[in-house]
C-alpha cells in the first residue's frame, strides 16, 4: 500500500490504497499518452471512475480486501496538469490495518476481523514540464502530491492527518507506438502517537506498447519504503490493457502481483474514462 503505484494509470489516483494505486493510475495515463503520439497542446479534460480490488495480509495473519470505487478528474495542458482523486473504501480483515499505510502495530492473538466503510483520503495533486530535450522528446515533470485526511481515523479508515509527496518523472517515447518511463520520489506522511510514521522514497520503472490503433498495454515495476515502523516495503508489478473506445472514451483493465510485505498479493481493477479537448 503505497505512493508509487495511485498516479499512472490516468494521471490521478482511482483506487483505494491512495498513494500506491495513484501511481498506477499516472502510469496508465502516461503509458497511453505516448503511445498516442505525445503530450496535448491544448487543454483536455478528464473524468473518470474506477473500480479497485485488493487482497493482501500486510504482516498479519489474515488477509485484507479492500474494495474502492472512485471517482478522478484532471486538467491537462502540454506543459502542466492538474488533478485530484475521491476515493471510497470497503474494507473487510484485521481492524489494525490502515488502507494505504499497512499495520497499526499487533495485539496478541491477532487482531479482531471487522468490516468497514465510508469516504477514503481526498488527493490533489500538479505537475509541470521541468526538462524537455526535442530531438528525442524526453519529458521530465516535477509532481507534488497531497493526500488530505478526509477518512476516518475512528474507523481505521486513515489516520485523519495530511501526507505529502514529491516526485520527479520522465517518459521517453520510442519507435514504432513504444515509450519508457521512471520515476522517483520522497513521501511524507503525518502520523499520529498512536501510528507514528516517517519518510520513504518511492519509485517506479517500466514501458508501454501500442499493439493496434485502439490497444495499447503497458507494464512497470513500483517499490517503496515502509513507513510505518510496523509495516513493510513494497514491491509490485502491474500490467494494463487500454482499449479506446472513440476519441472520447476509454477503457482500462489492470491486474497487479506483490512480492513484498507492504504490497497486496494481488490486486485488479476497471477504469471508465471520459476526455474532452477543447
Amino acid at each position: 500500500m503505497s505512493f508509487a503505484a495511485v498516479g499512472r494509470r490516468l494521471g490521478f489516483a482511482v483506487t483505494p490504497r491512495p498513494w500506491r494505486a495513484d501511481c498506477r493510475t499516472a502510469a496508465m495515463a502516461l503509458a497511453a499518452l505516448l503511445a498516442a503520439g505525445g503530450r496535448a497542446a491544448a487543454g483536455t479534460l478528464s473524468l473518470a471512475t474506477g473500480l479497485d480490488v485488493s487482497s493482501g495480509n500486510y504482516g498479519e495473519a489474515t488477509p485484507t480486501t479492500i474494495v474502492s470505487p472512485s471517482l478522478a478528474i484532471r486538467y491537462l495542458e502540454r506543459d502542466w496538469a492538474i488533478g485530484g482523486t475521491l476515493p471510497y473504501l470497503e474494507t473487510s480483515g484485521p481492524g489494525n490495518v490502515v488502507p494505504g499505510l499497512g499495520a497499526a502495530g499487533s495485539a496478541p492473538g491477532g487482531a479482531p476481523f471487522v468490516s468497514r466503510a465510508g469516504i477514503g483520503d481526498v488527493v490533489l495533486w500538479a505537475r509541470r514540464n521541468v526538462f524537455s530535450l526535442a530531438a528525442t522528446g524526453l519529458e521530465i515533470d516535477l509532481k507534488g502530491k497531497i493526500r488530505f485526511g478526509t477518512a476516518s481515523a475512528a474507523q481505521g479508515l486513515g489516520t485523519g492527518r495530511n501526507d505529502y509527496a514529491l516526485s520527479l518523472e520522465a517518459d521517453q517515447p520510442l519507435a514504432a507506438g513504444a515509450s519508457l518511463f521512471a520515476g522517483f520520489g520522497r513521501r511524507f506522511p503525518v502520523g499520529t502517537p498512536d501510528f507514528p510514521l516517517h519518510q520513504a522514497w518511492f519509485g517506479s520503472v517500466g514501458g508501454s506498447l501500442k499493439l493496434a490503433p485502439r490497444w495499447t498495454a503497458g507494464l512497470w515495476l513500483d517499490m517503496q519504503q515502509a513507513t510505518a515502523t510496523t509495516g513493510g516495503g513494497e514491491a509490485e508489478t502491474t500490467l494494463d490493457l487500454t482499449y479506446r473506445v472513440s476519441q472520447a472514451w476509454k477503457i482500462d483493465a489492470y491486474g497487479v502481483k506483490g512480492f513484498a510485505a507492504g504490497s497486496p498479493a494481488f490486486a485488479g481493477g476497471l477504469i471508465l474514462t471520459w476526455q474532452h479537448k477543447f
